[in-house]
């Protein structure tokens, strides 16, 4: 099976061949698509100018054309119809080729609405507050139910820096839980080598003890005595 749907119609706009992507696309069997009109399967606020423009000579060069067609169910979706003229006798048909573009320009739009967002989100708003309202903005822009903004520090700890949604405690847990794969992105960033738990692990017991010893001396030197809690 061809996975991208193709079709031709003649010059009254009807299908005289669909593929079997085609069905698929349109949710209807290849019997029931063929002699059908076309024009039945477009968003009905482009069926006039789409009706103009197929039998025009605009189509008489390959070419390609933006518009709003009825998928399974009768469900809009964006497509991108490639079409190229073919001639069959006398007969003058118009071969099709649906690209779906419906996915790829709502990632698009939200992507747009979100860098508009962050854009208007910064003025005049305390850090905080700026990345709890981008949380937010991303949960009312996209489909998600709940987001979160992590910074990871300049010493590899990840920080919980903007929330929207998340239940009570959901973002300690997250942050604890990322606190790993944030050590890991900053070992490979650092050392341009792949993680190794045991080498980590010594790192972070040698970080340690540097910065245990240099607290007992600051001690030392203002006459106090560093102690481990009990």
């Amino acid at each position: 099976m061809v996975p991208t749907p193709v079709l031709v119609v003649d010059d009254s706009a009807h299908l005289v061949y669909v593929n079997p992507a085609a069905c698929e696309f349109f949710g209807r069997a290849r019997e029931e698509l063929v002699g059908s009109n076309l024009m039945d399967s477009v968003a009905p606020r482009e069926r006039e100018e789409l009706s103009s423009f197929l039998p025009s000579s605009a189509t008489d060069q390959p070419g390609r054309r933006s518009m709003t067609m009825l998928g399974r169910d009768a469900k809009e979706r964006e497509v991108i119809l490639h079409h190229t003229r073919l001639a069959l006798g006398e007969r003058r048909l118009l071969a099709g080729i649906i690209e779906d573009v419906t996915e790829n320009r709502r990632v698009r739009r939200e992507a747009v609405a979100l860098a508009q967002s962050a854009a208007s989100l910064g003025i005049n708003r305390p850090l905080d507050a700026t990345l709890d309202a981008l949380a937010q903005s991303v949960v009312e822009t996209t489909s998600a139910i709940a987001s979160g903004v992590y910074l990871l520090e300049s010493d590899g700890e990840l920080r919980t820096a903007g929330t929207f949604g998340l239940p009570r405690g959901y973002a300690k847990a997250i942050t604890a839980a990322a606190h790993k794969l944030a050590r890991i992105i900053y070992h490979m960033m650092t050392t341009r080598h792949a993680y190794d738990e045991t080498i980590c692990v010594q790192n972070e017991k040698r970080n340690r003890q540097q910065l245990e010893a240099r607290l007992r001396r600051q001690a030392r030197e203002l006459g106090l005595q560093l102690v481990a809690a009990s």
